[in-house]
This record gives structure tokens, sequence and C-alpha cells, in this order.
């Protein structure tokens, strides 16, 4: 099974981020957003926070926010930034939550049975479904400790 949908969202996800880097990178602007989110939610960037849906959303708050940014005080345009991020990090969590765990299952269901052994130790035909649940989990455990993007 091949998500060709999922697949574009992860290569619009990394045309995000280039974006961010190329054009926003050592500015102000995105040095603010990345304190914000730093300070506000210091695990922004792992998977179990927004992982691979950073980009799209550091992207977002930057767009929302920069014509306030050159146009108001450093006072007023903190408060929207705040306001802005408060706002729309739960929305973009649980977005992210729903595409992960699709990612996840996408990820699983696509292992060669060599995979499958290298990583979970035994052949898939050797395990019990309890096995197979916990191996499972392991899996997207491990994944959720991760970091996909660097904005530094």
């Amino acid at each position: 099974m091949y998500n060709f949908q999922l697949d574009e969202y992860v290569d619009s996800l990394n045309e995000d981020y280039e974006l961010i880097m190329n054009e926003y990178s050592g500015t102000e602007l995105f040095s603010e957003v990345i304190h914000a989110l730093n300070w506000l939610f210091p695990d922004w960037r792992m998977n179990k926070e927004l992982g691979g849906s950073s980009p799209e959303f550091v992207l977002t708050i930057i767009h929302d926010v920069e014509d306030c940014y050159e146009e108001s005080l450093q006072i007023e345009w903190l408060s929207l930034l705040y306001d802005e991020i408060l706002e729309l990090y739960p929305k973009t969590k649980l977005f992210h939550k729903d595409s992960f765990e699709q990612q996840i299952s996408n990820e699983i269901f696509n292992l060669s049975e060599d995979e499958f052994c290298d990583y979970f130790g035994k052949d898939e035909s050797e395990m019990t479904s309890d096995e197979i649940d916990i191996a499972l989990a392991s899996y997207e455990e491990d994944r959720l400790s991760l970091s996909p993007f660097s904005f530094s």
C-alpha cells in the first residue's frame, strides 16, 4: 500500500523547511519565532509534539506575524507572536499526531521481511499477536523521540 497523499505532504514539508532556512534563517523574525517555540514548548520539534509538521507550523507563524513585525512596536509584535503560537499549536499538534500515526503505519507496512527481522529480532511469522503489538508500540515510541528537522 503506497500512500501518495502522505508522500506529497512530506515533500511539501521539506519545501517549507528549505524555504524557511533559505529565506528566514538568520533573521530576527526567525530567531524570535524559534525562541518563542523553544520557550513555550521545549520539545516542539520532536515527533511527540509537532515533529514533521514543524516546518509548516513555523512558516505559518512567520507569515501570520510578518506584516505586524514590520509595522508594530516590538512589544505589540511579541504579544501577537505568542498569541498566534498558543492558538495554533494545539491544532497543529493534533493534526501531526494523526499524520504521524499514518506515517508509522505506512513505514511498518512497507518493511521488507529482512528489515522487520533486523529491527524486531524475529520474523513476523514467528511472533505472537501480543509480541507484534509490543514490537510495534516500541517502534512508534522510538520514533516519537526523534526531531526530523533542525532549525538552528
